[in-house]
């Protein structure tokens, strides 16, 4: 048949495991910010702090109606005047990048901390 064939292939998937971790939650770090008028974490799966297909960065909002917004909406940073703890709202399964940022009142960037890069399960 000039090079006409044909082949079969046979595969073996690996047993399913189950685990606790729940996949359909935000979870992941809890970062520490010395005292400040306010404070927000800035996070995505990218180093560009990207959380979604959206080409724009993340950051947390203690609006308590979302767990985080888009840079370019309107934010309710964390009153961080006694220093403060901000749960970053990772995905289980990928890498998170963040970086905690001290604001004025304003809401400008005052101090940014080193990025940081954590795996969450």
């Amino acid at each position: 048949m000039e090079g006409w064939g044909s082949a079969a292939w046979l595969v073996k998937l690996p047993p399913w495991q189950e685990d606790a971790v729940a996949r359909n939650n935000f979870t992941g770090p809890v970062v520490q910010v010395a005292a400040a008028p306010h404070a927000r974490v800035r996070f995505g799966k990218t180093p560009s702090f990207y959380c979604t297909g959206r080409a724009e960065a993340c950051v947390t909002d203690a609006s308590g109606t979302q767990p985080y917004k888009f840079a370019s909406e309107s934010q309710v940073p964390l009153n961080c005047s006694s220093g403060c703890s901000i749960k970053v709202p990772c995905v289980a399964g990928q890498t998170c990048y963040y970086r905690w940022e001290q604001l004025d009142s304003a809401g400008n960037v005052l101090v940014a901390g080193d990025t940081q890069a954590e795996a969450i399960h």
